[in-house]
């Protein structure tokens, strides 16, 4: 008699679960008539990409704690591992800003080349400076007149000659 009880609990526990695992997938409106029922089909397929859109949310758990660990983040999915790969790409990006800035100090160095200043002594106005040249020239060799030696030492032109015979 208890055996026979036992089965009997079980066998109704049994079809209530499976019918439950049944509902579950189905998920479909009772509809009565039969144009009705073709209709049902169409929703159900639009229920399921519902029922599909329904699941994505679910996954918003909290990332897991062994992702805060940098060694470990790839194990971590992938909407727990945005935050090191934006660190990784600036880096990269700062050195090629620093290579443009190297050609512009070669070019500061251009302008500082006497070849400019050069094609200017040429023109008619800065051969009126050409004279005063060598008046400091001139200047120079009177100031030293006690250093005989460093003043015919240092210029090698007609000038120095003058000198020369100057300090003489």
């Amino acid at each position: 008699m208890k055996l026979l009880t036992i089965l009997v609990l079980a066998t109704v526990l049994l079809a209530v679960f499976v019918t439950a695992g049944e509902a579950k997938h189905i998920k479909k409106p009772h509809k009565k008539s039969s144009e009705e029922s073709n209709e049902s089909v169409q929703t159900s397929s639009e229920d399921s990409s519902e029922s599909a859109e329904v699941r994505p949310p679910k996954p918003e758990r909290p990332c897991p704690i062994f992702c805060r660990i940098p060694s470990l983040q790839d194990r971590c999915p992938p909407r727990c591992r945005p935050s090191p790969p934006p660190t990784r790409p600036p880096r990269p990006t700062t050195p090629e800003v620093t290579r443009p800035t190297r050609p512009p100090r070669p070019t500061t160095a251009e302008p500082s080349s006497p070849e400019p200043t050069t094609d200017v002594p040429s023109s008619p106005e800065p051969s009126t400076v050409e004279p005063s040249s060598p008046e400091p020239s001139t200047v120079e060799p009177s100031s030293p007149e006690p250093e005989p030696e460093t003043t015919t030492a240092e210029p090698e032109e007609g000038t120095t000659e003058e000198v020369v015979t100057l300090n003489e």
